[in-house]
């Protein structure tokens, strides 16, 4: 996650989107409610992620044709893993999730955030799962446990598969001054073979995160046998996350 200047039309651009959170109605709150089209507008008050970076010959093998990683001067990419559950959300069944996603080329957003793609994830329940594989081509799966919990001030999340868990980590809060954060970023994807980009406005109150854990059993996942290695970066939790998945942009 990264912090960057926008310009005042782009701030109410993201105002206006993130208002609508607060006006929808309390049937909107519901596991049940009914999915509606985008734009999916949810808040998060436990949200993790931290930043790794992996060999680019490594990275390839996950993204579809016409979709390049980003590579940097040590010819490494830029990646990270994040792991939130909302608590307040219009226009699909509130959901726990955890996903990994790889910075590629030519989609940086308009306040020049690089473009993500996710190339691994997790979601439950499996209603809302679909709705996101269904709208945005993600490739997600619900048969898992996932957990997400704060004690005192570290911020932890868990992930079972069929038994086994998959991944554990667990993120202190350096810091009881939150500061606050805002930006766009843009989710790039492929639906029904066609690259698409899902621009993705967020407002963000927390701090800089010391990871205290990371703990990876890939069990055949990839990916996760992929960046089980890799050293975290940076880490980050909020406290406070606003932020709506908008209408995806055919390329």
């Amino acid at each position: 996650m990264k912090t960057r200047n926008i310009s005042r039309n782009q701030c109410l651009n993201i105002v206006v989107l993130l208002i609508l959170c607060y006006t929808t109605t309390m049937r909107a709150q519901s596991t049940a409610v009914e999915a509606v089209q985008p734009p999916w507008i949810a808040h998060a008050s436990n949200f993790m992620i931290y930043g790794f970076q992996v060999e680019a010959s490594k990275v390839q093998q996950f993204l579809p044709k016409g979709v390049q990683p980003k590579i940097n001067n040590g010819g490494m990419v830029f990646g990270g893993v994040e792991m939130y559950a909302t608590d307040r959300i219009y226009g699909v069944p509130n959901y726990h999730t955890m996903f990994v996603f790889i910075e590629v080329e030519s989609y940086d957003s308009s306040n020049g955030t690089s473009g993500h793609f996710n190339i691994t994830g997790y979601m439950t329940p499996s209603e809302t799962c679909d709705h996101f594989n269904e709208t945005f081509g993600f490739s997600f799966t619900s048969n898992a446990v996932i957990e997400i919990g704060v004690e005192g001030t570290v911020h932890t999340g868990s992930i079972q598969v069929a038994g086994n868990e998959i991944m554990n980590i667990a993120i202190a809060e350096t810091s009881k001054s939150y500061t606050t954060s805002e930006g766009i970023v843009n989710i790039v994807s492929t639906h029904k073979e066609q690259i698409g980009v899902t621009p993705v406005p967020w407002m963000s109150m927390g701090c800089v995160g010391a990871i205290r854990n990371v703990q990876i059993n890939s069990s055949g996942n990839k990916v996760l046998e992929m960046i089980k290695d890799a050293a975290p970066l940076w880490a980050f939790v909020n406290v406070d996350q606003t932020f709506a998945y908008t209408q995806m942009i055919k390329k």
